[in-house]
């Protein structure tokens, strides 16, 4: 369970920003909508949380900072010495550019919060801390400051022999749990498995292989796939060998890897009444099926997995290729309590502005993303900061530039 996010110098974010998935407080009559669960007595978090703002406004940045801090974490244990990190501060301003990047997050995972954040250049960990709360009391696992410098309150000849084993450009949190460090481990499986970014983008066959593996997940896919009215009555997947001569024009070193992956195809089953009222099945090459089709598959993989794990899942651009009602389905599968038992949390993007209705979203649930047009500097705010009324239609206002995150077209001939 996510419960905020902050991060500040990296990509079109220059100053810190915010994204928190703790319900506000609302008093309101009008606004009756729950979309929250409660995971400790009278704490709650939104399921769902979705952002909106113009093309290169910072959306999609939001995601791939959540992404990046994963990455480090479940990576940075097997850089070398000395090698350099692949970090990316705000270019826009030559301070920033060689300032440091910092990444904050609090979650829940088994059952115990945590927050964990670190600063880091381009050379090494500059900052880095773990705190746990596994009696509702802060209590420090560890503190790194000045790179080197390290304070330990528990287990601390352990943590030293960690320590001295931590370079200069290795996250200890990561480093700690390659070498097995009980404490670290809950908060370490949250980041690499709990945590899931997906950029919704059509990446062959990975939603296929994930269904050929798993027999439970492609049965729910197919009952999915069949709600969704996509003229689709069931889904057969194969193994099969891939072709020789394509194996061979890779490099040596992965042909071995290739020939053990081999070939998965799928064909999709579309059932008709033929004049007679028989039934008539007919089966296509997965590829043959439209992109809204292949697309909403690799998305309903990904949500399925995270509404039976509780996993905390983020997406860009959600809408692509879908069709409005297809879209408001898939919130639906996270805002209901009774199918979403284990509080999956699902944080999008979108431009489908027939999403901004207070009868599906709550006002904190809905954050935007505005680039100054000065500094090129992107900001994230809620629309629960705007203190808008009630009753009011925020598609409407956002449409018309009211709450800002909107493209200003400017004027002109194209052609003179």
């Amino acid at each position: 369970m996510l419960i905020e996010f902050s991060v500040e110098n990296f990509r079109s974010f220059k100053d810190k920003v915010t994204l928190s998935l703790v319900p506000s407080t609302d008093k309101s009559k009008n606004n009756v909508l729950e979309n929250y669960f409660e995971y400790a007595p009278n704490k709650k978090l939104l399921r769902t949380a979705v952002i909106y703002g113009a093309n290169a406004s910072g959306k999609t940045n939001t995601l791939k900072a959540l992404s990046f801090m994963k990455n480090m974490v479940i990576k940075s244990h097997s850089f070398q010495k000395n090698e350099g990190i692949t970090t990316d501060p705000f270019k826009l301003h030559p301070a920033s550019a060689i300032k440091p990047s910092i990444f904050d997050v609090q979650f829940i995972s088994n059952g115990i919060r945590y927050a964990y954040g670190f600063k880091l250049d381009k050379e090494k960990i500059i900052e880095e801390y773990l705190y746990y709360w596994p009696n509702e009391r802060q209590s420090v696992i560890f503190e790194r400051r000045n790179v080197s410098e390290y304070k330990f309150v528990i287990n601390k000849a352990r943590q030293n022999t960690i320590k001295e084993l931590t370079a200069d450009n290795i996250l200890y949190f990561s480093n700690a749990y390659k070498l097995n460090f009980e404490l670290v481990v809950d908060a370490y499986r949250w980041f690499n498995s709990t945590l899931n970014y997906n950029d919704n983008m059509l990446h062959g066959d990975v939603g296929i292989r994930q269904l050929n593996n798993e027999k439970e997940l492609l049965d729910l896919a197919i009952v999915t796939l069949e709600i969704a009215d996509l003229g689709i009555k069931d889904l057969k997947i194969k193994e099969g060998e891939m072709d020789e001569k394509l194996i061979n024009a890779f490099p040596q070193e992965i042909r071995e890897m290739l020939k053990e992956q081999g070939v998965v195809k799928a064909t999709s089953v579309h059932n008709v009444i033929l004049e007679n009222d028989e039934t008539y099945s007919v089966e296509f090459n997965w590829q043959d099926e439209s992109r809204g089709t292949r697309k909403f598959l690799n998305l309903i993989v990904p949500i399925i997995i995270a509404i039976r794990d509780g996993d905390v899942l983020c997406i860009d651009e959600l809408d692509v290729s879908l069709h409005p009602k297809l879209t408001e389905y898939l919130l639906g599968l996270f805002h209901d309590k009774d199918l979403n038992k284990k509080n999956a949390q699902l944080i999008f993007t979108t431009h489908d502005t027939n999403l901004l209705n207070q009868d599906l979203f709550r006002r904190d649930q809905i954050w935007l993303t505005e680039k100054n047009s000065n500094t090129g500097s992107s900001d994230l705010y809620s629309l629960v900061e705007l203190k808008i009324r009630n009753d009011e239609n925020i598609e409407k206002g956002y449409l018309s530039g009211r709450y800002g995150a909107i493209p200003f077209i400017k004027g002109g001939n194209l052609i003179g």
